[in-house]
């Protein structure tokens, strides 16, 4: 099972230049006495978040904006129907909801993030490496 989805947080959450995608995937099957777990669950996450030094808030809002805002759903039903869903938290709830970047067993966040290493310049970096 793989699924896909992406959000974007550029120029008001219109323009795609920057933004995240999120792809999630289950890897294997767990043993019998782990069946009702289902299998491993990992999700891949690449961003383009916003540059600068000065913009660090925004980068910041960025990366919770794509972790909060993304859910999976089966298509082609969507968004109704979730793929895996996992129960709204609270008493008495009976929603079921898809499940969001977090509620995987594994998760790679990576991408052109923009963040800067302050007080080291180029030259000081790459005789490091």
């Amino acid at each position: 099972n793989v699924a896909v989805e992406a959000c974007r947080t550029g120029l008001l959450g219109i323009a795609g230049n920057k933004g995240g995608v999120a792809v999630r995937m289950s890897l294997g099957r767990r043993l019998p006495q782990d069946a009702p777990l289902g299998p491993t669950t990992l999700c891949v996450v690449t961003a383009h978040l916003a540059a600068h030094i000065k913009n660090l808030a925004q980068r910041n809002n960025e990366y919770r904006t794509i972790l909060s805002s993304v859910r999976f759903y089966s298509p082609p039903d969507r968004p109704t129907r979730p793929m895996y869903p996992q129960r709204a938290a609270g008493p008495g709830a009976e929603e079921w909801l898809p499940p969001d970047i977090l509620s995987h067993d594994a998760v790679v966040f990576a991408g052109d993030l923009n963040y800067r290493v302050d007080g080291i310049d180029a030259p000081a970096i790459k005789a490091r490496a």
